[in-house]
């Protein structure tokens, strides 16, 4: 027999004044769908489970007296001591343990400094299309994003210092300038060296911080080499630098960090992730970092190339830059085209991407949309797109 519960308070009434706001996105996107253009996925190839398994269990039988208090403030140490070489390796970036946060991925990063530092209508300037999900979190704090334009080398430093001149002669002095000059996120677009010190320069001059988010910098498929990360050039503690473990390892690992001078991490409420994940990650990553990270980028490159080519042959009507890394093509179509709009036919023949509006704060822009190509197989890319590029052609010839 089954208890019927009939429920006698409206817990509506109850929601806290600081609740998020509602943000519009297209019901599409939450879709159970085949081909999936809409997520930057961790390439599923290679996820190893025999060496995640020997990973854990070492993580286990060595570190298991860890268990019982919890983490360090910070978060694991060799984890940390483990970022402060590779990011010198890498990116050319020079700290201490002490400047490293282990964060709840590189969202979980962002969250923290949104609760620490963002009230509502605080202004943060970010490029002409930023990342979905910290648009999100930006626009429920309530928030006022401003874009600011980008080309293909990036955010254009004179319109950001005119931009920021704009708002501070509204009394709107942004709280900061986020930017992912990596394989940015959506338009796959890396911030060019010169542009990376003017920027630097933009910031000093007005005195806003930037958060620089590397989420992508393990991505490099071909191309030149990386400029250094911005973080790496700054000598007046200007920066907050983010990056993440979890595209490379895998999506539910949640485990990202980020540098930052004391004076902010002291102000952060900490968003760690589970301690054995993170002891799992670092004995991974010890052993398995670079051979990884290169196996990944080489089934990105198929993956990349395959949709391109799909794309070229069955929807010419696309413009698209090929990106040099990253997960995502950046594609943009006729004005007549609304990609918001058209979301829900691709859903119903089993295929979803995100429109362009879902990375502008003002939801507009639609005639441009984003595809990921990490989930999904090359043959299985293949097929996607040509089933895409005849809804687009449909809308197309209407």
């Amino acid at each position: 027999m089954v208890n019927l519960v009939i429920m006698t308070i409206n817990y509506s009434k109850h929601l806290s004044n600081n609740a998020p706001l509602l943000v519009e996105a297209p019901a599409g996107l939450k879709a159970d769908v085949k081909y999936i253009f809409s997520v930057t996925n961790t390439v599923p190839d290679c996820i190893d489970p025999t060496e995640y398994s020997k990973a854990a269990v070492t993580a286990i039988n060595d570190n298991s007296l860890s268990f019982g208090p919890y983490p360090p403030p910070q978060g694991f140490e060799p984890l940390r001591e483990l970022l402060v070489g590779s990011l010198l390796k890498n990116r050319q970036i020079t700290c201490d343990t002490e400047d490293i946060i282990i964060t709840d991925g590189a969202g979980g990063a962002l969250k923290m400094l949104v609760n620490a530092f963002i009230s509502s209508n605080d202004v943060v300037i970010a490029e002409d299309f930023t990342y979905l999900g910290t648009l999100k979190m930006l626009l429920e704090k309530g928030a006022e994003v401003v874009h600011s334009e980008i080309d293909e080398n990036g955010l254009i430093p004179e319109k950001l210092d005119q931009r920021i001149s704009s708002l501070i002669s509204e009394n709107k002095k942004p709280k900061f300038i986020l930017t992912i000059p990596v394989y940015q996120n959506p338009t796959g677009i890396t911030l060019s060296l010169d542009r990376r010190h003017e920027l630097l320069k933009i910031a000093e001059k007005y005195e806003i911080p930037i958060i620089e988010n590397e989420s992508y910098a393990d991505f490099r498929i071909d191309g030149p080499p990386l400029p250094p990360s911005i973080k790496s050039l700054d000598t007046k503690d200007l920066v907050i630098y983010i990056s993440s473990f979890t595209k490379l390892l895998g999506c539910s690992l949640r485990v990202g960090f980020m540098v930052a001078p004391q004076e902010v991490l002291s102000n952060l409420e900490a968003r760690r992730p589970s301690h054995l994940t993170v002891v799992t990650v670092y004995e991974y990553l010890k052993n398995h970092y670079e051979n990884h990270a290169k196996k990944v980028q080489s089934l990105l490159k198929e993956r990349r190339d395959r949709m391109v080519l799909e794309l070229k042959k069955h929807l010419p009507e696309a413009e698209f830059t090929i990106p040099n890394g990253g997960m995502m093509l950046w594609v943009k179509m006729p004005e007549k085209i609304n990609s918001w709009e058209i979301l829900d036919d691709a859903v119903a023949h089993d295929v979803k991407y995100n429109p362009g509006g879902v990375f502008r704060s003002k939801r507009d822009q639609n005639n441009y949309f984003r595809l990921t190509y990490s989930h999904n197989n090359p043959d299985e890319i293949s097929e996607g797109i040509r089933i895409l590029a005849s809804v687009f052609k449909k809308h197309l010839d209407s």
